[in-house]
């Protein structure tokens, strides 16, 4: 199952920011209490960052 990846909360945009990255340029894939799994919308490539 696939999942669709979804624009970031405020609290989550915070911490895409926190990790050097621009938000709007950046989906939610999944996020759990220490992950969060980004998708970038331009390219697809995907990165994980530390809650």
């Amino acid at each position: 199952m696939k999942r669709r990846p979804k624009r970031p909360t405020d609290e989550q945009a915070m911490l895409i920011a926190k990790a050097g990255l621009m938000a709007r340029d950046w989906l939610v894939l999944w996020a759990s209490e220490r992950q969060m799994c980004l998708v970038h919308r331009g390219n697809g490539k995907t990165r994980r960052i530390e809650i």
